[in-house]
């Protein structure tokens, strides 16, 4: 648990500092065609992709934490270690019923009918609700995707946004605020008007916050800082959970 907030330390502090200074630059484009002026954003600077692989230690290190928790409560329960002992995360009930090797009682087989009782109740087939998914299921999704390909990640706006009018200009066809609350892909337009006349002067500026999140899967458009300290909170509290079966 200490391994993933030291992770997780170091994370908000790389992503603090990468949103703090923008890293990206709106430029300004004429369209002569149409007579159309646009501000476009353009990214200056990549997301690291070490911060994948960060993420994929914090999810490595919480999974790790309640594999050991199983371990050392078998220990506690029959006096010996048990083969194949690990924290079952299920989304599927009759899967975690099943008895045989691969199966969520036979994974936690060496605890007690109480921790056995616990671990049954937290599981994501008796926690998810309507609209949010378990913590525990978004931990084994973060985990498997960290196995097996890339954590996407990419920079989504916030509603911290404003734009500047540096001069004054009258308007034949209006003006479009597109307003990116999304994704803020390499060339999203943010904004295009229609000038009486076209000419190279800056006509507005605009600012764009932002914050770094999943791109796609579960998690798509969640805010990585954000989601890492759900999952360490949430496996803290199962930790607590699984003493407390043991007192």
């Amino acid at each position: 648990m200490a391994r993933a907030r030291k992770h997780l330390q170091h994370l908000e502090g790389e992503i603090s500092g990468f949103c703090g200074r923008e890293g990206y630059a709106v430029t300004y484009e004429l369209d002569h065609d149409i007579g159309e002026k646009s501000l476009i954003l353009t990214a200056s600077e990549a997301i690291p992709d070490d911060w994948s692989a960060g993420i994929g230690d914090i999810a490595h290190n919480l999974r790790s934490a309640l594999d050991h928790a199983v371990y050392d409560a078998s220990v506690q329960e029959v006096g010996s270690p048990v083969a194949l002992s690990e924290f079952p995360i299920f989304f599927d009930k009759d899967l975690f019923l099943r008895d045989g090797r691969g199966g969520g009682l036979h994974k936690i087989r060496g605890v007690s009918a109480k921790t056995r009782t616990v671990i049954e109740q937290i599981q994501p087939f008796n926690t998810r609700k309507e609209g949010a998914e378990s913590i525990l299921w978004i931990l084994q999704e973060v985990s498997n995707m960290d196995k097996h390909r890339t954590l996407h990640l990419c920079r989504r706006a916030t509603e911290d946004f404003r734009i500047e009018i540096v001069k004054d200009i009258p308007l034949v066809g209006g003006f479009e605020w597109l307003a990116p609350l999304g994704i803020l892909e390499d060339r999203t337009v943010v904004a295009r008007w229609k000038p009486s006349a076209l000419d190279g002067d800056m006509d507005m500026k605009a600012h764009i916050s932002f914050n770094v999140v999943f791109q796609d899967g579960l998690l798509a458009n969640n805010p990585v800082i954000g989601v890492c300290e759900k999952l360490i909170i949430g496996v803290e509290k199962v930790i607590h959970y699984l003493e407390a079966s043991l007192e």
